[in-house]
Order: C-alpha cells, then structure tokens, then sequence
C-alpha cells in the first residue's frame, strides 16, 4: 500500500467514525437552550444591538 492510500484511508476513518461521533455527542448535548448560561444584561443589549441597529459604543457610553 502506498503512503498515499494510506493516507486517505485514514483520513475516510477518522471522518466516519471519531469525527462523525463527536458532532452527534456535540449536537446531543448543546442543543438544548438549558445547557447554557445565558447572562439577562446580554441578552437585552443583543437584542438592542440587533432588533434597532443601535451602535455599540453609542450604547456603553
């Protein structure tokens, strides 16, 4: 077997198997809203920021 065919058979295996398990337990487990801890002062001025298109250093001053 070449290093090449080597290498690509390697590469097949870790996209199959360790990449394509990590994504699914990556997925499974931040999903849902309740795994992050979301800080309420962010929250409002992000949707300040983004709903009216207010600038950010307008805001913080």
């Amino acid at each position: 077997m070449k290093e090449i065919d080597l290498l690509k058979e390697t590469v097949k295996y870790f996209e199959e198997y360790i990449f394509q398990n990590h994504i699914n337990a990556a997925l499974r487990i931040h999903s849902k809203l309740q795994s992050y801890n979301i800080n309420p002062i962010v929250v409002k001025y992000l949707s300040k920021v983004l709903d009216v298109g207010i600038p950010t250093n307008n805001w913080m001053k």
